[in-house]
Formats: structure tokens, C-alpha cells, sequence
């Protein structure tokens, strides 16, 4: 302590550091507790500090000392902070004093957690990866042997993080680390992209749920640690076995005293099965109830929620199909975080799922998206040997051969393949013991271990010996035969737990023994045998609770299930493969069952290659989709046919069929076989210069490049060769994903030839995620000297943009004040001079380069025959090109806005006439220069009033009757809303305050009767008040009825004219019922009116929609809430009469009323055979409005699976050569509802 007081004295002295101002006052604090007696450690401590002050000449009035009973004082009189704070500052028994902090007299509720807590540590100690068979005989716990598994964010989270934090994310270790580091983060008011929720994402055996189980276990001990529940024996020891193994792995201390809890999803799922309406929360209390002493109430839970901060982890989604009740789990789950918002609750998140069949379920702006890497060597020889030790002690002649042959595999690459995940690294250490060597592929690996593990049960000796030896083919027949019953009903609701009951156990055994055609009586003995024996376990079958009987792992039942199909009768095989193989929920089986046969049915390997082509052609659907190229690319990255060449060659032949297509989502997979007669094809393929329409022809630049990231120097030689003759389509597919992977080669070899690529298409290219491209090159050995991404990432705004907030002074003291969560930004004139230095580097340049060179010499030398110059460019290109670069300074913008506000108004052509209209009035001056711009930013800064400096007035010397975005009085007064920001944070509790400030925005447009200010202005009143009732009906606010009413009504009261590009209309949402006043008719006509609108996806406010328009008889004046009906409802037209909803006389929008009432009362066959193409190729097309691209993707999601595949395959062909970006969205919603279709086995 007195070294560090006398450290930083010296730090406040040393001229050289610069710290300024000195202090007069210093405040050092400890939690270390002082001796507060006459002479002791905080008068030795004070002492230290007056004398070293004295004699550093820092002129200290005074120096104090704050120990620990000095913030235990201060801390009792500050109850917010220690509920606020709870986790970080609470010594103690912490859930003693938090019940005294909020009057909560509850010291049953405080037993049951402790309770539950010390139980499911106990529980869950022993790690499942080892329970199946054959490490140890003794329990391993989940300290003994757990490793931190590499991981990384995606490339979109990254990007996404850059783009809403402007940080880089810290990916140092592993995934353990990187959640424990998230999870030190406390929540902030104004969080907009969440920082403490995760989605892991990993395939079978790659520790997912060992991952939750950890995570669980340490913050268990951590919640335990200072209870006196901690000095139990089995406890005690526990903690401290979580603590070393958490300090061996040297991860992140936990600063954060989180309450964890676990849900395993199936289980949650049949509990929802059975429970109508079931909670989150109920579901815990019930939990919670059946581990203690004492019942638990939800209400308790939902105060608890709100009190400590907790971490949520949420176990295995894939094993909850889309065919079973995932849409009520996932509800579920969100109207739990409904709940936490409400309460303020402080919580962490993960979630684990396989990435088969996973639909984002968990948001990428909700949800930092990791993916579990394979184990690098290392990693997985660090586990290997844990588990030696366990088996066979350290430094013993077995565990030291064992590692031998360990190290010799992993040399291997054939073997290395087989070493990626936790789960093969367990099966295969214990092959090696076994048999000395390693098998060569994943099927192999486990139907060897099922045959070590059963013999090793047979030669304990005993009554489990004897009945294997004997009946032997009666065990393998349980396995297989349960393991595919239990496949089969994990795909429905309500069962997606996977277990059957002991009496459907016996009624099995009797079933097959009655089969086998043994009589009754010794049916009825070896019935009971066999009972008997599972409750220790049947090689893999184990009784997972007192009643219910399963595989402890999904891997090995869908393994089981695999030797199911494989030994069903050969002619049955191929068809069930067929049937199986098109599923997300039975891939891994599938994949079992195409090793199964590659390994060991040399009949039927050709018969697997045909499959898998035939798929891609079996329906017109499929030619587009490539469900058998999907399975084919499995099947190779699998390994299960390698060393098979003509096979390998099939199998890539059909894989490669998804370069003629859109973007594929797998493009980047396709690059990474590793078996040399694949990749020897595939680079042909990518390679092939044949004549091609424009998607083959960009998909093959994709898969160079994806050749070239997996570092082989002769595909990165030819990918140089090839951009030089390369068009700019290709450019711009190779620059997005050089952007995506980070590779600096990559980078630097487009550096030269990014002028040939529109920028406004690599803006666009971040719009839709093709795919997420991994170099195999580390990037911090590659050539980083010329990252041109970096510069354009600012330039788009990919990134964090860096924008000023305007001051509010009216009634909220200032922007930054948690009660007001809104607020205007702005990008400053002169800023960012390295990126638009950047910009005027390029040469020449195809597309927008010439305007952003132009934009660049404004930002750089800003005047206004610049500002002039760059208007006049701007006016060539179209609006909505131009603002995608949102680096843009806020005076440009805010002549762009102006001009977008007007031709709303009088039709697009008064966009480039307005902007030629700005750019001569900037050189009359009529626009200001630096000195008005730089004094207006000053003056924004410093603070506005928003009832008087929100309006501008509208210029009388203009004939368009329109207002100048730029007057010069804008130093002195008034806001250029037109080139400014809308950002939201989080409403407070209490929201009242924020419906004011949205209130005195619309007393401020009265005086503002027309112009781009005024729908400026619009925009933001549409936007701040549409989160408002958005967040109301989430429940994440408390204003009264009376108050969201009141708003309501100023919303209908204003005349929104035709100039507003935005209307946001969530206030629907307040109350359906509400009778419909004129002025509310008003704004849904103006609304309906617009090309795109946002509505909420609430089908019951259509009802109240029918009765507004029911207030108008003629359907030429009603059309506009008909389209907000249709937009909400995608099948609201389907079998009406065409007469009473489709306008009949030139009325805006009628075509497309005609065309989306055409399509709505067509049948499939009629969509799909050519009748409907020049309507549907023109709405699949259509982006712009809201009953275009969007209605066509919302109609195949509310029609059914049959058409949804067939119209999402249909339409994504009409545009595939027109549109890439659009078909690939038809394609991958067409793909994941195919991918969900349950089979009919």
C-alpha cells in the first residue's frame, strides 16, 4: 500500500507525464482493511502520504485514505449502489444482505438458491464426454480434463462490433475466455448492440455443452464461495478443484458474481410440451423447487431477476427441430427477455446450437456469434493426456505409450482429422490403448469404440459380462433399434428429451426376445436381467434418471440410429438415405450412414454418389436449391470416402454444381477439401473460362479466391493472373471477400484495382452476408501494409460512425442524460482526413469514385465552390447510391436529403434538378462557408433549444416553394436536420420524460409548413415515437395508457403531407381497438402511400384495419390501408374479390395491388409453370417497396413448406442473372424450409 501511494505521487509529479491540473485533494482507497488505532496501519498509511506530497512539492490541502470498513460505512448508506453493484462490491453472505437491502424477508427463497446451487454443482461435476464408456471406472470430473476450446467471433461479428462499438473485439484464448471477459461487462443504459449476449455454434462433439456445463460450474463456485454453504466436505472440494483447473487454463478472473442457470433445451421443450403457456421463469422456480428444501414462488425468480445479475446459459436449440415446437421455445425465451428488460435485469447470455438448420434464431445484433475451431495439435494432445493421466496415472509405462502413439496420429493427416473434436479425441485415446492404432475415418472411429467398449464390459466378468457375451447380438440390436426410435421422436414435440421409460426398456427386450423366438418363461427372466443390469450401463444405454433410459451423448445415438438404417435390408438403405439425407435434424445420421457404407458396403458406394446428384435434379425445385450438392459437400468434408478417388470425384463433381447459381453460402467450404482428387477437381471448376452467365461466372472467382486463402502459392499465383482480365462483377465479388477474410495478400492484390469496382456496390456487399471466408494464413504474417478495407469500412460507415451528438437544452440537461434516449448526430465537416485522402488516391475509377473524389476534395478543402462541384456530380447518381456512404459530411447530406424530400413531393426527376438548383446557389453563397458550418457545429455542441432552433424557414425566392437545407443563419440559429443522424438507446423505466421530448418535437414542426427540414423532421417523430410504443408494448417502459394515448393523438393531429420519407407507425400496437378518430384515417392513408413502411408483425391489428377502411366506401380512396393490411397479413388477399380491394382507376400503387391480388388467388401450379413469371420476376425484384421483395419472402414463410420451397426456388430462377443478392435470399429461405421438412419414415 505505500509503495502504490507513494508510486502515484511521484506519477502526479513527474513533469514529463503530464498530468494536469495538480490536485489539491487526493483519495486513495483499499478493501484492504487498515488498523484504525492510534499509530497503526491508516495513520502509518496517511503519514507515508503527507511527507511524500511534502517532499514531492505537490502542495496538497489534503490526503485521505479510504479501507475497508471506511466503504463497508459509506456502502450501508448507499442502498442503489449496493444493488446496482451487487456482483462487483458485496462481501459476505450476499444473498442475506440483498433481501435486507430491498425489504425482502425471504429466507426460504435465500436457502432454496444456495440449495439448488450446491445440488446442480454436485450434479453436473462429472464431464459426459467421459461417462460414455471406457476412460476411467472412476467419476471424471469436469475439472479434471477440461480445456479451453478454440473459438472465434464470425466475420460478421466482427464487422458488426467494428460497426456499432468502433472497438475490435479482445479474441485472445479461448472460448471460455473470450465469455468470461464478456460477461465482466456490467450492462449500460445506452447499450446498442449487446456485448454480454453469445450464440455458440459448433458441430457434434466439439464440447458445446461442456462449454455451458464449465461456464456453469465456476460461476456456481464463485456464487457459493461466501455462503456458509461452502464448508461442506464434497463442496468445498469441488470449488477448489474449479478453482486450480480455472487457474491451470489461465482464464480471465471472475469479476462479476453472477447467478448461473443451465437450461437444456430439450427438456425445456417437452416442458412446454405439457404445459400450456409455460414460462422461463416458471420452468425455473419449478426447477429450483424440486433440488431444495423449500417451494420457490416465480414471483421470487422475477424479483431475483431483477435484483442480481445472472447468466444464462441456454443448451442445444439444434436439438430442438423447427419440426418439433422450436417456435414456442424460442417465444418463449424471448418474452423472457421481455421480462428481464422490464425488471432491468442485468443478464448474461450463451446459447450453443449446430450450425445445420440454424435460422439465426439467435439475432447477430443481439448475439456475438462464435464458431468452435477445430483443436489445433496442441490442444488436442493437452486433453488426450488429461484423460491418460485420469486412466492410468502420470508418468506410468501405459500413459507414456498411450501418449506415444498419441503424438504419432496427430502427425497423421488422415488421423489428424479425426482429432478435431473433444469427443474423437475421447474415442480415439481409448482405440489407441486398445489396438495400437487409429482408423481412418469418423464412422469408423465410433463402431470401433462401440466394439472396445462392449468387450471391455465382457471381460470384467459378472452378471453384465456373461449377458453380453452370450447375447451379443441382442445388445447391438437395442442399440441400433433405440437409437433410431429415439432419433425419431427427438424430431417431434414433446419429446425432444430422447429417452424412453424402463417399461418401454422391458417391453423392448421382450419384444426382441420374443422375436428370437425364445419361450416365455425365459422371456421373462432375461427381461428382468437386463433391467437390472442397465440401471449400472449397457455399453452406451444408460439410465439417465430413475425412470428414463438413454445415450448420454446425441452423437452416439445418432449413431446408433445410422447402424439402425445400415442394417435394414439393402434394397432399403438408399431409399431411407434419400429421404434422410435432405434434413438438417438427421445430417450427422446420414453422414453415419454414408461412412457406414464407404467403409464397409462396397455394393453400394456408387449408389451413394448417384444419390446425391439425383437430389439436385429429382424436382425443378432442387436444379436451384442443390439439397444433393449440399449432402455431397458433407460427405467430402467428412472424410468418409477419402482414398477413393473415383468416389471423391463424383462426390465433388455434384458439390461443385453450386457454382452455377447464386452466391452460396458454402462457396468458402467447397475451397477447403482436403482430399487431393476433390480439390484437383474443384479448382478446375473454379478455373474454367467457358462461356456463363454472370452468377457461374462470379461464383468461380469466389472459389479462386477461397483456393487462394487456404494457402497453396500456386492457386494465389493464378487468382493474381486472373484479376487483371477479371470484370468488375468479379472484382467486387473478390473484394467483399477479401474484406470478410482479412487476408492481407488478398487486400494488397486488389489495392491497385479497386477503381474498378463501383463503390456503391462494395457498400452493398456488407448489406447481405454471403458467407463468412476464413484465411488459413495467420494475418499478422501477411502483407498488412496497404488495407484499403479499413479505409473503405470507414467511408460506408461499415464501422462505427463517428459522429457528434447535438446538446439538448430545452428540458433535458444533456444529450448524454439517462432520461432522454434520443438523440441527433451529425458527421462533422472536417473529419476523417486520412480516409478522404484515401479516397483521392484512386485513380479514374468506374461507378461513384468520381463523386467520392469530389466529396474528398469538399471534406478537405471545404468551400463553397467545392460544396458546388460535388453537388453537381451528385445530381448523375441516384439518391439512394449516394447514401450509402455515411461519412458523408452532414452539409452534403444535407443537400441530399433536401433534394430525396422534394422529389417525394413532385416526382424523381426534382432530385437532380434540386441538387443543380443547391449547387448554383452555393456559388452565390447562398449555402454559407467553413466559417457558418463550423459555427453552427460549435453552436450544436454547445446546446440547442428544440422550441426554437428545430425550423427553418422556406426560402420565398425559390419557385419550388422549398426551404434551403443550408442558410446561412445557420451559425446563429436553427439545426440542418436534413443532414443529420437518428440514434436511439434504451427508454428508461420510466418513459415519461422521453414522450415529452417527442411531444415538444411536434409542437416545434407547426411553424415548419413545408420543406426537406419539415420531413426531416418528420422522420424523427416517426422514428423516436415509434420505439416509444415499441418499447411500451415490450413492456420495457411504464408510461401510463393515458400518456401513450395522448401521444397518439399529436401523431394524427399532424399533417404528414407527402415530403416524409419515414413513417414508423409502431403505435398501432397500443391498442387495436382503439376507435379510429379522422385525423388517424389521415395518417394511415399517408402512410399506406409511401413505397416502404415498417409495421409491426401482429396479424390481430388487421382486424382493426378492416374496420378503418371500412369507414370508406370507395376502394380507390382505401387502397393506402389495404397495403399496410397486406404488409401485415401477406395472405390477406387470397380468395377476395378482386372488385371490392383492387383499385379500378389510375390509382398510385394499383398495378401492384393488381399483381399482389393476382399471385394471392393463383394456385402453386400456376406460379410455378410460367403463368405468373412477368409478375413475379418484377415483385422478386422490386426492393424499394414494402410489397415487393419482402411481401414475396413474408407470403413464402405464411403459405406452407411445399410453397415455400417450390416459388422460393421458382422466383430466385426468374432473377438469378439480374439480381444475385435477391435470388440468394429466395434461395437460402427456400433451402432452410426444405432443410426443416420432417421425413416421412
Amino acid at each position: 500500500m505505500k509503495k502504490a501511494v507513494i508510486a502515484e505521487l511521484r506519477d502526479w509529479a513527474d513533469e514529463e507525464r503530464a498530468r494536469t491540473p495538480k490536485p489539491d485533494y487526493i483519495l486513495f482507497a483499499t478493501n484492504v482493511r487498515l488498523s484504525a488505532v492510534a499509530n497503526g496501519g491508516k495513520d502509518e498509511i496517511k503519514k507515508v502520504l503527507a511527507d511524500a506530497a511534502e517532499e514531492l512539492g505537490l502542495g496538497l490541502k489534503e490526503g485521505r485514505v479510504w479501507d475497508y470498513d471506511d466503504l463497508r460505512t459509506l456502502l450501508d448508506d448507499a442502498k442503489d449502489i449496493r444493488v446496482t453493484y451487487a456482483a462487483f462490491l458485496t462481501p459476505g453472505d450476499i444473498l442475506a444482505r440483498l433481501a435486507a437491502d430491498l425489504d425482502w424477508n425471504n429466507e426460504a427463497f435465500s436457502t432454496a438458491l444456495v440449495s439448488h446451487a450446491g445440488a446442480t454443482l454436485l450434479d453436473d461435476n462429472s464431464l459426459n464426454l467421459t461417462q460414455a464408456g471406457g476412460v476411467s471406472d472412476k467419476t471424471v470430473g469436469v475439472s479434471d480434463v477440461i480445456v479451453d476450446l478454440p473459438a472465434a467471433p464470425s466475420s460478421k461479428t466482427l464487422r458488426m462490433r467494428a460497426r456499432y462499438l468502433g472497438e475490435d473485439m479482445d479474441i485472445t484464448g479461448g472460448i471460455s475466455a473470450q465469455l468470461i471477459r464478456m460477461f465482466n461487462q456490467r450492462s449500460t443504459e445506452d447499450e446498442e448492440y449487446s456485448t454480454r449476449r453469445a450464440v455458440v455454434i459448433g458441430g457434434p462433439g466439439q464440447g458445446k455443452s461442456t462449454v455451458t456445463q464449465w461456464l456453469a460450474q465456476i460461476y456456481r463456485a464463485n456464487f457459493l464461495r461466501y455462503t456458509r454453504a461452502a464448508v461442506e466436505p464434497d463442496l468445498k472440494k469441488s470449488i477448489r478443484d474449479l478453482d486450480c483447473r480455472h487457474a491451470e487454463l489461465d482464464l480471465p478472473t471472475l469479476e462479476a458474481r453472477r447467478w448461473p442457470y443451465r437450461i437444456k433445451l430439450t427438456e425445456f421443450a417437452d416442458y412446454l410440451a405439457r404445459i400450456d403457456g409455460g414460462t422461463v421463469l416458471e420452468y425455473i422456480a419449478q426447477s429450483i423447487t424440486r433440488r431444495s428444501p423449500v417451494p420457490v414462488a416465480t414471483t421470487d425468480i422475477m424479483k431475483w431477476l431483477g435484483t442480481y445479475p445472472w447468466v444464462l446459459l441456454i443448451d442445444g436449440l439444434d436439438e430442438v427441430p423447427s419440426t418439433s415446437n422450436r417456435v414456442n421455445v424460442m417465444r418463449a425465451i424471448q418474452d423472457f427477455f421481455i421480462t428481464a428488460a422490464t425488471v432491468e435485469a442485468d443478464i448474461a447470455v450463451v446459447a450453443t446450437t449446430r450450425p445445420q438448420g440454424y435460422n439465426e434464431e439467435f439475432p447477430p445484433d443481439k448475439y456475438i456469434e462464435f464458431k468452435l475451431s477445430p483443436l489445433d495439435k496442441q490442444t488436442a494432445l493437452d486433453y488426450a493426456n488429461g484423460l491418460v493421466c485420469i486412466r492410468h496415472g502420470v508418468g506410468t509405462s501405459m500413459s507414456d505409450r498411450v501418449n506415444e502413439r498419441l503424438a504419432r496420429a496427430i502427425e497423421d493427416g488422415t488421423t489428424m482429422r479425426l482429432m478435431e473434436t473433444p469427443l474423437q479425441v475421447t474415442i480415439l485415446t481409448v482405440l489407441l490403448e486398445k489396438l495400437g492404432h487409429a482408423p481412418q475415418q469418423r464412422s469408423r472411429l465410433f463402431s470401433q469404440y462401440y466394439k472396445v467398449i462392449t468387450q471391455r464390459e465382457q471381460e470384467k466378468g459378472g452378471e453384465l459380462s456373461e449377458l453380453l457375451q452370450r447375447y451379443e447380438s441382442d445388445v447391438d440390436y437395442l442399440h441400433r433399434f433405440i437409437g433410431n426410435l429415439l432419433q425419431m421422436r427427438s424430431s417431434e414435440a414433446g419429446d425432444a428429451s430422447s429417452t424412453i421409460t424402463r417399461e418401454e426398456f422391458d417391453n423392448i427386450i421382450a419384444q426382441r426376445l420374443t422375436d428370437q423366438e425364445h419361450d416365455p418363461d425365459e422371456v421373462a427372466r432375461l427381461r428382468i436381467e437386463f433391467s437390472r443390469l442397465v440401471t449400472d450401463r449397457l455399453v452406451f444405454l444408460a439410465l439417465l434418471t430413475s425412470e428414463v433410459i438413454g445415450f448420454e451423448l446425441r452423437s452416439f445415438q445418432e449413431f446408433m440410429a445410422a447402424e439402425w438404417v445400415i442394417a435394414l435390408p439393402e434394397s432399403e438403405i438408399i431409399p431411407r438415405l434419400k429421404l434422410l439425407s435432405m434434413s438438417s435434424f438427421w445430417r450427422n445420421v446420414s453422414l453415419f450412414i454414408a461412412g457406414g457404407i464407404f467403409g464397409n458396403r462396397e455394393s453400394m458406394k456408387a449408389d451413394v454418389t448417384h444419390l446425391c446428384s439425383d437430389l439436385n435434379m429429382e424436382v425443378e425445385a432442387h436444379a436451384l436449391l442443390k439439397p444433393g450438392s449440399d449432402f455431397a459437400l458433407d460427405i467430402l468434408l467428412d472424410g468418409c470416402a477419402n482414398s477413393q478417388p473415383g468416389y471423391i470425384r463424383a462426390l465433388s463433381k455434384t458439390a461443385c454444381e453450386i457454382v452455377d447459381g447464386p452466391p452460396h453460402p458454402r462457396l468458402g467450404e467447397l475451397a477447403t477439401v482436403s482430399d487431393t482428387a476433390g480439390i484437383k477437381l474443384i479448382r478446375s471448376v473454379a478455373r474454367d473460362s467457358s462461356p456463363c452467365n454472370v452468377a457461374t461466372r462470379l461464383n468461380r472467382a469466389r472459389l479462386l479466391a477461397g483456393l487462394a486463402l487456404n494457402g497453396e502459392v500456386d492457386d494465389f499465383e493464378f487468382l493474381r493472373s486472373y484479376v487483371q482480365r477479371a470484370d468488375r462483377g468479379a472484382l467486387t465479388a473478390l473484394a467483399e471477400i477479401a474484406a470478410k477474410s482479412r487476408d492481407g495478400r488478398l487486400e494488397s492484390l486488389l489495392n491497385e484495382l479497386i477503381s474498378r469496382c463501383d463503390p456503391a456496390d462494395l457498400a452493398r456487399f456488407s448489406i447481405l452476408d454471403v458467407s463468412d471466408w476464413e484465411s488459413s494464413i495467420d494475418a499478422d504474417s501477411a502483407d498488412r501494409e496497404v488495407a484499403w478495407t479499413e479505409s473503405f469500412s470507414k467511408l460506408a460507415r461499415l464501422s462505427r460512425n463517428r459522429t457528434q451528438a447535438i446538446k439538448i437544452i430545452d428540458r433535458f440537461a444533456t444529450v448524454d442524460s439517462k432520461i432522454n434516449p434520443f438523440m441527433f448526430t451529425f458527421s462533422s465537416v472536417q473529419d476523417d482526413y486520412d480516409m478522404w485522402e484515401w479516397v483521392l488516391q484512386i485513380d479514374g475509377g468506374v461507378g461513384m469514385w468520381p463523386l467520392l473524389r469530389s466529396i474528398a476534395r469538399f471534406c478537405l478543402q471545404p468551400t463553397a465552390n467545392s460544396l458546388s462541384d460535388a453537388l453537381a456530380l451528385a445530381s448523375i447518381h441516384p439518391y439512394e447510391d449516394a447514401m450509402l456512404f455515411r461519412s458523408t459530411p452532414w452539409v452534403l447530406r444535407a443537400c441530399l436529403q433536401n433534394a430525396h424530400s422534394l422529389a417525394i413531393r413532385d416526382g424523381e426527376a426534382a432530385y437532380g434538378d434540386q441538387l443543380r438548383f443547391l449547387s448554383t446557389a452555393a456559388l452565390d453563397g447562398k449555402l454559407g462557408d467553413l466559417d457558418v458550418w463550423t459555427a453552427a457545429e460549435m453552436r450544436w455542441s454547445a446546446g440547442i433549444n428544440i422550441g426554437t432552433d428545430l425550423s427553418l424557414s422556406v426560402d420565398d425566392e425559390s419557385e419550388r416553394n422549398w426551404d434551403n437545407p443550408l442558410p446561412r443563419e445557420l451559425a446563429l440559429s436553427g439545426v440542418a436536420l436534413s443532414g443529420m443522424h437518428l440514434r436511439a438507446r434504451r427508454v428508461s423505466a420510466d418513459g415519461r420524460d422521453s414522450v415529452e421530448f417527442v411531444t415538444n418535437l411536434i409542437q416545434s414542426i407547426l411553424p415548419c409548413t413545408i420543406g426537406g427540414n419539415r420531413s426531416a423532421l418528420l422522420d424523427a417523430i416517426s422514428f423516436f415515437s415509434g420505439i416509444l410504443f415499441e418499447e411500451n408494448r415490450r413492456g420495457r417502459h411504464t408510461n401510463d395508457v393515458d400518456h401513450m394515448t395522448a401521444l397518439r393523438k399529436h401523431l394524427t393531429e399532424i399533417d404528414w403531407g407527402t415530403g416524409s420519407g419515414l413513417v414508423w407507425p409502431m403505435w398501432l400496437t397500443v391498442d387495436e381497438t382503439f376507435p379510429a378518430s379522422a385525423g388517424e384515417r389521415s395518417l394511415l392513408l399517408a402512410l399506406g402511400s409511401r413505397s416502404r413502411f415498417r409495421v409491426p408483425s401482429i396479424r390481430k391489428i388487421s382486424n382493426y384495419l378492416s374496420n378503418v377502411r371500412a369507414k370508406y366506401d370507395d376502394v380507390d380512396v382505401s387502397w393506402p390501408i389495404l397495403r399496410i393490411q397486406i404488409a401485415i397479413d401477406p395472405l390477406y388477399l387470397a380468395e377476395k374479390q378482386r372488385e371490392d380491394y383492387v383499385p379500378s382507376g389510375n390509382t398510385q400503387y394499383a398495378e401492384e395491388i393488381l399483381s399482389i391480388w393476382t399471385l394471392s388467388n393463383s394456385t402453386l401450379q400456376q406460379w410455378v409453370d410460367g403463368s405468373c413469371d412477368e409478375i413475379l420476376r418484377k415483385i422478386a425484384a422490386d426492393k424499394k417497396s414494402v410489397l415487393g421483395l419482402d411481401w414475396l419472402i413474408s407470403y413464402m414463410q405464411s403459405a406452407g413448406d411445399d410453397w415455400a420451397v417450390k416459388v422460393g426456388a421458382h422466383a430466385a430462377s426468374l432473377i438469378i442473372g439480374t439480381d444475385s443478392n435477391a435470388s440468394l435470399q429466395l434461395v437460402r429461405e427456400a433451402s432452410l424450409v426444405l432443410a426443416s421438412i420432417p421425413p416421412e419414415l
